[in-house]
């Protein structure tokens, strides 16, 4: 192998200035395709990077819409439950049967964004949601006039629950809670 150097390095001397000045030119270019190679390949590589958390931005502003929309009706539900309940019209003044369709009606209303939205939701927020239907759905069906008294008397409580639940509902909070943001 040495002498082998040895009669490269002897002939490079009689070889004339053309051929060497090829010689490093070729390898120049090369040199140059080899970087400019490897840097399409970078760049192909934090191109298709980009790419992805473009994407992935895209899916989360559209849960973060779909989210929103839901905190939203939800939020309006409860509100009305509240409302319809106690606060409007005869609200539970009526007999059984009729105090069990207001309840029917209301509960519905409260379940609807629910179970329009229920795969993107976290356990807390549906265990809340579910725990004002529990209460609502003790009227359902013909209450006797205690149950109905007992209810009226829960008023207070129940507008709590709801101001509870109604907490809950922050669309950063259900994102966070479901794992697809980091709140800090």
């Amino acid at each position: 192998m040495a002498s082998r150097n040895r009669a490269l390095v002897v002939s490079l001397p009689s070889m004339n200035a053309e051929l060497i000045a090829a010689v490093i030119a070729a390898v120049a270019a090369l040199t140059s395709a080899a970087i400019a190679l490897y840097g399409q390949i970078r760049i192909a590589k934090y191109q298709g990077k980009i790419t992805q958390a473009v994407e992935n931005q895209k899916l989360l502003q559209a849960q973060y819409a779909d989210i929103g929309a839901y905190c939203n009706e939800q939020n309006a539900a409860l509100l009305e439950a509240y409302l319809t309940l106690f606060e409007r019209n005869d609200g539970l003044d009526v007999d059984g049967a009729a105090a069990g369709r207001l309840a029917s009606r209301v509960d519905g209303e409260v379940m609807r964004p629910l179970r329009k939205y229920e795969a993107l939701l976290d356990e807390r927020t549906r265990a809340k949601v579910y725990e004002v239907h529990n209460v609502i759905a003790q009227l359902r069906g013909s209450p006797s006039p205690e149950t109905i008294k007992n209810f009226k008397s829960f008023r207070n409580d129940f507008y709590a629950l709801i101001e509870e639940a109604r907490k809950l509902l922050k669309p950063t909070g259900i994102l966070s809670r479901t794992g697809i943001i980091n709140q800090q």
